[in-house]
């Protein structure tokens, strides 16, 4: 497994974590953490790009773009990079 599989997969991970907080679903009611992470990441990361990312279309993952989406689901970019 590659790195961008690792660090799709970590992202994911932290996805399904906050689709299960209960403070996210009294928050955010009528949309999915996908959605979320979509919104937050905007103008920095397009859509498309994002779906790119976490369908593993892209040939890298720029370092910058991992820091993005880490700052948008409230966590430390090392999070995104355990297990590599």
């Amino acid at each position: 497994m590659g790195i961008n599989e690792k660090i799709v997969l970590n992202i994911l991970e932290e996805l399904v974590k906050l689709n299960e907080k209960e403070e996210f679903k009294n928050n955010c009611p009528d949309i999915t953490a996908q959605e979320y992470l979509c919104a937050k990441v905007q103008p920095h990361i397009k859509p498309q790009r994002l779906v790119n990312i976490l369908n593993l279309n892209v040939k890298r993952i720029r370092i910058d773009e991992v820091e993005i989406i880490a700052k948008a689901l409230g966590i430390d970019i090392s999070v995104l990079f355990k297990g590599l």
